[in-house]
Parts: C-alpha cells; sequence; structure tokens
C-alpha cells in the first residue's frame, strides 16, 4: 500500500498514528525529493515510533543528492531507476514483512 499524500498531510498522519492501523504494515519505505527533505521525514517517522527499512525517491536521481543523504543517514538507498529496471528486486523480495516500531504508537 502506498500513502502518497506525504507525511505532513493531516490523514497520512492521523493514519501513521494509528496503531490499528501499522499493525497492517509490513514494512516501509519512504520517498522523498531532497536530502533536506529526507532527513526531516526520518526525523520525523522516528518520533513516530516508525524506522523505514530503505528510502528512495526523487533526490536519487542525482548523484550529489545522493551522497548527501549517505553522508547523514544509513538508512539503505534504493535508486528509482533501479527500482524502474527491477535491479532492486531481489532485496525487496529478501526483507522480511516486519514493521520497525522504535516505539509503541497511540
Amino acid at each position: 500500500m502506498e500513502i502518497a499524500d506525504g507525511i505532513l498531510q493531516r490523514e497520512t498522519a492521523l493514519l501513521l498514528n494509528n496503531s490499528r492501523f501499522m499493525q497492517t504494515v509490513h514494512q516501509v519505505i519512504f520517498s522523498c525529493g531532497d536530502s533536506l527533505g529526507v532527513q526531516t521525514g526520518l526525523d520525523m517517522l522516528r518520533q513516530m515510533g516508525i524506522q523505514p527499512f530503505a528510502i528512495s525517491g526523487l533526490f536519487t536521481s542525482s548523484e550529489l543528492l545522493i551522497q548527501e543523504v549517505e553522508r547523514i543517514c544509513s538508512t539503505p538507498i534504493l535508486r528509482l531507476l533501479d527500482l524502474l529496471e527491477g535491479t532492486e528486486l531481489p532485496y525487496l523480495l529478501e526483507v522480511q514483512p516486519s514493521i520497525h516500531v522504535l516505539r509503541a504508537v497511540a
């Protein structure tokens, strides 16, 4: 399932903070447009008790932005081109269905 409206969207925030909904989520990939958004978004998700297993998004079309993100976080980066070409499929299939919850969500 994709939640595409952004984590600041009211309805999305309600879903991410709903424990019943989050129990149905196996894993989270956070998608973002730029390096600052990655850092801010990951911080916000961690405050909600969510640790994405990977990050992706438009920032992966720029090597400079990828390098910036690699300096600030250790979360695996999935490049959009690799996802489109299917080269990340083996990695995605290996991921165990288990949400990384840092703390209980309300």
